[in-house]
């Protein structure tokens, strides 16, 4: 692959990226299709693997052009060979696989039905690979990959991207708060809202505290409403939330002050 077309390719993983980021994060904060959810996660991975293989095969070429004109050494060639087949000879499966599963999770209500799919899709398109590999192999057709790279591809794609699905979700585990109004007398009542979101798990909020008020027991939601009244508040401005990632991780904090004027 030219220098110029992978520019080009980077540009436009890199802008998918940050679109389905985005959407995953909306989608989390605003929706309870966790299946939809999950599989946009499992795409926002797909999409980072093939950046970084691009991002690999930039590289090495553009280190070559600029330090041996044009000439890798050796085994960093057949790495650069190796990728770029990676990137070519997947894609289309990944694509394809990805896309049935997407209408098989829209057609059925049953996440059952998104689990089976995905392994079943994703195995037939690993299938499919080892079997083409080893046709060509027999007509004795050059290959760059082996049947042992496309099972190693594909193992390590859903292995890291569970992986990678729960390091973002806990990471990106957070809390929202608000108030009924910016400013407040001291004598005011307050309403507290507190809305979760991040990136598919959405965390557990554990406690809200402000003053003398204490809530911990609520249905389940991701935005909880909560009035304060200034007996309960006794003069304290400071809302305090502890919320807990769904994923492995310990409790955390999340602060908002109020802005409390005086009555003078």
């Amino acid at each position: 692959m030219e220098l110029g077309f992978l520019l080009t390719l980077i540009g436009l993983l890199a802008g998918i990226w940050i679109y389905l980021y985005n959407a995953i994060l909306d989608l989390t904060a605003t929706s309870f299709d966790f299946t939809t959810q999950l599989l946009l996660g499992v795409m926002h991975y797909a999409v980072l693997w093939y950046l970084v293989l691009v991002l690999y095969v930039f590289f090495h070429r553009g280190v070559g052009e600029l330090t041996t004109k044009g000439r890798l050494p050796r085994e960093s060639h057949r790495r650069c060979e190796l990728a770029t087949a990676l990137v070519l000879q997947t894609w289309p499966v990944t694509f394809l696989a990805l896309t049935a599963t997407f209408c098989i999770t829209k057609l059925s209500d049953s996440e059952s039905a998104y689990k089976i799919s995905t392994f079943v899709i994703f195995g037939s398109g690993a299938l499919y690979q080892i079997y083409r590999q080893e046709k060509l192999k027999k007509e004795r057709h050059p290959q760059k990959l082996t049947s042992g790279h496309i099972v190693g591809f594909y193992v390590n794609f859903l292995t890291l991207g569970t992986v990678y699905i729960f390091v973002m979700s806990c990471l990106l585990s957070t809390v929202r708060i608000t108030t009924d109004k910016e400013f407040c007398l001291p004598s005011d009542p307050v309403i507290v809202s507190v809305r979760t979101g991040g990136y598919l798990f959405q965390p557990q909020v554990v406690k809200i505290t402000l003053g003398d008020f204490e809530r911990s027991k609520w249905p389940s939601t991701n935005d909880i409403t909560s009035l304060v009244t200034p007996e309960l508040r006794k003069r304290d401005n400071l809302v305090v939330v502890e919320y807990k990632p769904q994923a492995p991780g310990s409790t955390r904090k999340a602060y908002r002050e109020l802005k409390v004027v005086s009555a003078e």
